[in-house]
């Protein structure tokens, strides 16, 4: 059996960039969070899409 690399959050990279990297606010990062949520939810409950961080611009057509 081959080894899956494990995923990748890009959701939490993200937010850790504009967290340290840009030094957003708290407000603006706790923004972000809840939008990230909320389309992470519609890709699997609406689309149909198993895993979001493999998600494109056809599932969302």
């Amino acid at each position: 059996m081959i080894d899956q690399p494990a995923p990748t959050n890009h959701s939490q990279m993200f937010l850790d960039h504009i967290r340290y990297e840009k030094r957003l606010s708290h407000h603006t990062l706790t923004a972000y969070a809840s939008d990230l949520e909320q389309f992470t939810k519609f890709l699997t409950t609406e689309c149909n899409v198993e895993q979001p961080d493999r998600a494109d611009f056809r599932h969302v057509r």
